[in-house]
């Protein structure tokens, strides 16, 4: 990103049910982490967070925020909505998505 140009808004997608506290915390978190990581000034971040029901998460957040952004993801997440309804065989990490979270990087 060139010099003096503002930062895409960070979106965090969540499942409902944080405590607006809670929100604060993890904005301010990742406000120190893109300054410390970056090294862009704190004034340039903002932080945008959703929530999205968990019936709704596989539509509207799997789908258009993580597989069709596979690509560009540095980070992927451990599971996947269509492997929650198989059992999980020897050797295979369980999918599941407890904690109902996506972090993205959305432009303006």
């Amino acid at each position: 990103m060139s010099k003096g140009r503002q930062k895409p808004p960070i979106g965090v997608i969540l499942y409902p049910g944080r405590s607006s506290a809670q929100m604060a915390r993890l904005a301010a978190d990742i406000t120190r982490a893109v300054v410390t990581h970056t090294g862009g000034a704190e004034r340039t971040v903002s932080v945008a967070v959703e929530a999205v029901a968990p019936e709704k998460w596989t539509e509207d957040v799997y789908i258009p925020e993580i597989r069709a952004k596979a690509d560009h993801l540095t980070k992927q997440p451990g599971y996947d909505p269509g492997a929650q309804c198989r059992p999980p065989g020897p050797g295979t990490l369980q999918a599941a998505n407890r904690g109902g979270a996506a972090i993205t990087m959305r432009n303006g």
